[in-house]
């Protein structure tokens, strides 16, 4: 079951539940793939770690963001 609702900034806030009942609230934004970015996931996956960057938790500079990611993707086109 999935939600959206306004923030005051106007970007659609989308809310979904999983099976145990946790909300789970998310923005969307883009017209690429999507890429979900879970902080626990980091726990799950051996050799994965979890790094907090400069920027806050929503709209992190691509600057910031963009040599993390470099690390650890590969892109194709």
């Amino acid at each position: 079951m999935a939600e959206t609702s306004e923030t005051p900034q106007q970007n659609p806030v989308h809310k979904a539940i999983s099976r145990d009942g946790t909300v789970i609230a998310y923005e969307r934004s883009g017209d690429g793939r999507p890429i979900i970015i879970v902080g626990g996931a980091a726990e799950m996956i051996p050799g994965a770690r979890h790094r907090a960057l400069n920027g806050g938790f929503h709209d992190v500079p691509p600057e910031t963001l963009a040599p993390v990611l470099l690390d650890h993707l590969t892109a194709a086109s």
